[in-house]
This record gives C-alpha cells, sequence and structure tokens, in this order.
C-alpha cells in the first residue's frame, strides 16, 4: 500500500503504531478525524513517506519524519520517479512551486489548541486552533542562517563588533 487517504472519517482514538508495518507508504492523509494521541516515532522511520496530513486531529507532541529533505527536494524526487500514484494528488506544476505546496502539514500553528505546542521541524504547512492553515514561508533576509551565520550569538558577535567599528570610526 503506497496511498492511505482516511481523512474526514471522524476516526476516533490513538494513531496506531501498526500503520509503521507499510513499508512502501509514500502518502498519509488523516486530517479531519479525532485522532489523539502522540505521533508514533515509528511511523517517522518510514522511509518512503512524502506527504503527511495530520491536521485538525488531537495528535501532539514531536513530528518529524525520515524524510529530511525540503519540500523542494521531496517534490523533485518524485518527478523524478515519475510517480503515477503520487501525481494524481495534484502536485505543483514546476519544483519552484514546491515550497508553497504542502507535503507534511499538523497542528503546529499559532494560537495553538495544546499546552504545548506541537514541535513540526519537518511540516510545510502549520495550522492553528481557529484552524487557519499558512505555508511556513522560505527564509527571508532576516534569517540568521541563511545570511550565512551559524547561530544567533555569532551573528550578535559581528553585528555588536560592526557597531563599534563603525563608531570608532565616526
Amino acid at each position: 500500500l503506497e496511498v492511505l487517504d482516511l481523512s474526514d472519517n471522524d476516526i476516533k482514538g490513538e494513531l496506531t503504531v501498526t500503520i509503521s508495518n507499510l513499508e512502501k507508504l509514500r502518502v498519509l492523509l488523516l486530517s479531519y478525524n479525532a485522532l489523539i494521541g502522540t505521533f508514533p516515532s515509528e511511523l517517522g522511520q518510514l522511509e518512503h513517506l512524502d506527504i503527511v496530513h495530520l491536521h485538525s486531529n488531537r495528535i501532539q507532541g514531536n513530528l518529524t519524519i525520515r524524510n529530511n529533505q525540503t519540500p523542494y527536494e521531496s517534490f523533485y524526487g518524485m518527478i523524478q520517479r515519475n510517480d503515477s500514484q503520487v501525481e494524481s494528488y495534484n502536485l505543483p506544476d514546476s519544483p519552484e512551486d514546491a515550497f508553497d505546496k504542502a507535503m507534511f502539514i499538523a497542528d503546529c500553528g499559532s494560537p495553538s489548541a495544546f499546552d504545548v505546542p506541537v514541535n513540526c521541524p519537518n511540516c510545510t504547512m502549520c495550522c492553528n486552533s481557529q484552524e487557519d492553515c499558512n505555508p511556513k514561508t522560505a527564509p527571508s533576509l532576516l534569517e540568521i542562517e541563511s545570511s550565512g551565520f551559524r547561530d544567533y550569538e555569532s551573528f550578535a558577535w559581528v553585528f555588536a563588533l560592526s557597531a563599534v567599528g563603525l563608531c570608532v570610526f565616526l
């Protein structure tokens, strides 16, 4: 089984770890149900899992999948495989549009419906407690890593030294 679409079926209970036995699973659509609990880490190890929709449930905790590719890389890989199953899912027309395509959606937006917000580093789209879903945006010029800095501390040092140097120069 490569595509499992059980979205909008009013399924209640915990997300079962037995789904991880579907080793060839590529698309998992479970949105708009009444699933509760945490995301089983075993699901995150499925190596072919490219598209996951878990939003509008009560799934909490860390949502990580083995596919650590960017949305662009994941989309481009599907195009390279010429995958008819996934193409029927209405993928974007070009790799350039893949960043806005929701490959992994969860309830990780703000404001959160949970006491501890959902952590979803691989999500391409996050939904909040008002059921507003927004894509994670491409890195902006103000993001530290995209500017070539290792972290905020290295950026702060360079900024502070630049400010001191400018003051001394003036």
